[in-house]
């Protein structure tokens, strides 16, 4: 059975891909279930790992307009 490699052993494309990704979805959080909500999850999150550029990341792309549709990254 073969493994998936660690996210530090993924090719750069693919690591900056999954994070747009995860972004994305943030920001459509952000439209489905509210600011609040986002907020609270980032402040569980954080006590898993850091978010702090993820935080800021997601609040630029919100800003830009950014609603969380498919392929979206402005």
């Amino acid at each position: 059975m073969r493994q998936e490699p660690h996210s530090e052993q993924l090719p750069t494309y693919t690591r900056d891909h999954f994070y747009r990704c995860l972004v994305r979805q943030i920001c459509r959080w952000h439209v489905e279930r509210g600011a609040a909500w986002v907020n609270a999850w980032l402040e569980d999150l954080g006590k898993k790992r850091p978010v702090s550029r993820l935080r800021r990341d997601y609040l630029d792309q919100v800003g830009k307009g950014n609603q969380g549709a498919w392929g979206d990254w402005r």
